[in-house]
Order: structure tokens, then sequence, then C-alpha cells
């Protein structure tokens, strides 16, 4: 439950496109998902330095897209659906 509540906070906490903002939110993603974005990439391309290109990619477009984020899904899966 308190998860949750966690979870809705950091949803509202994201719709601003202010930069230094989008910068602290990619951060917070990055440690939040970055492990797992490489280890998604690596069991597509069996390449370690390979995969870790696809993460940094994978976070320039959310960085991109951040303000775009729209509550309907959870952030693992926004970001896992950005490449």
């Amino acid at each position: 439950m308190l998860e949750e509540k966690h979870s809705m906070q950091q949803r509202e906490q994201m719709s601003s496109n202010d930069p230094l903002e989008k910068e602290e939110r990619l951060i917070w993603l990055m440690d939040e998902y970055g492990k797992s974005v490489v280890r998604l990439a690596y069991t597509y391309v069996r390449h370690k330095q390979m995969a870790e290109d696809i993460a940094q990619d994978v976070f320039i477009k959310c960085y991109e897209n951040i303000g775009n984020f729209r509550n309907e899904a959870s952030y693992k899966t926004w970001v896992t659906v950005s490449w």
C-alpha cells in the first residue's frame, strides 16, 4: 500500500517540463530501471557493450519525451517500450 502511494506521488511529480526537473526525473529513472533495460537489451543482442548503448539510447528518448508520460502505465513499462 505504501509502495502504491509512493508510486502515485512520483507519477504526479513527473508531469512538469522544467529542464532541471526533467534531469532529476531522468536520473531517478536510470537508477530505478537502468539495469533492467540493459538486461532486456542484452537478451536481444547478446553483447554487453551493445546492450549498454541501447540502454543509453532508451534513456535519451525518455528524457526527450518525459513530458509526455501520461500515467497510463508503470514507469517500467513506459521506459521499456521507449525503444
